[in-house]
């Protein structure tokens, strides 16, 4: 059963001034998402950030107020709170889209310290585990209670975009009601997920471009082997 937080709707005076600014704005490019701010209870907070201080931060890693970072920094709370304590923390997110930046911000599991992977199942969920045991909880939305939902519903199965007008609405459906669409179980990640993590890369030189490389991706680069993103012009 996952804990339900005392997190307040936005109140109905804050809701008329977000609408009438995004009226006002209409065609603009930018919204003042400082305007889409929900009050803050102390149950409300987000790891070492209050809500607000969450949104100022998703803001400035992204360059906008993102409902994903939002949902997925509620996700990584829920299993953050059922770990034991003294757990050497690795995190796995099974979509490359916003759940990695909830992690990066809310734990020091990060791609570039290889504490972080990307396993892509193309769902919307998350698993903080322990490296030594590969216990863990894996955090997921969960459809049996999504269709009471419509809005939260429409946005996570991208049936349609999301207007400038549902946007106050759907991030105050997040916080309020997230505990109706989030789920978490207990699980036991394979370690061949994680095996090599903290494990130095050996280097050799390319010997057709010369430029350095991983050895575990073959005898030469992938731009020499024709498997390049791009096309030298130059």
């Amino acid at each position: 059963m996952i804990k339900r937080r005392q997190n307040p709707r936005i109140p109905d005076d804050e809701m008329f001034a977000i609408r009438a600014y995004i009226e006002a704005h209409e065609g603009e490019n930018e919204i003042d998402e400082d305007l889409l701010k929900v009050h803050h209870d102390e149950s409300g907070n987000f790891g070492k950030y209050t809500r607000e201080e969450f949104f100022d931060a998703i803001k400035e890693f992204r360059g906008d107020l993102a409902p994903g970072v939002i949902l997925s920094g509620i996700m990584v709370e829920l299993a953050l709170e059922r770990l034991e304590k003294g757990t050497d923390l690795l995190a796995m997110a099974e979509y490359s889209v916003d759940i990695p930046d909830a992690i990066q911000l809310l734990t020091k599991c990060t791609s570039g310290n290889g504490k972080l992977i990307i396993h892509e199942t193309g769902k919307y969920a998350l698993t903080l585990f322990d490296r030594k045991t590969g216990k863990g909880i894996r955090s997921f939305v969960d459809s049996k209670n999504l269709e009471k939902f419509p809005l939260l519903n429409k946005w996570i199965m991208h049936e349609a975009r999301i207007s400038r007008d549902e946007m106050p609405d759907l991030i105050d459906s997040i916080i309020s009601d997230y505990d109706s669409i989030i789920s978490v179980m207990k699980v036991v990640v394979s370690e061949d997920i994680y095996e090599d993590i903290g494990e130095e890369d050996s280097f050799i030189m390319c010997p057709l471009c010369f430029e350095p490389m991983a050895a575990k991706y073959g005898d030469k680069c992938a731009f020499c082997k024709g498997v390049s993103p791009f096309e030298s012009v130059g």
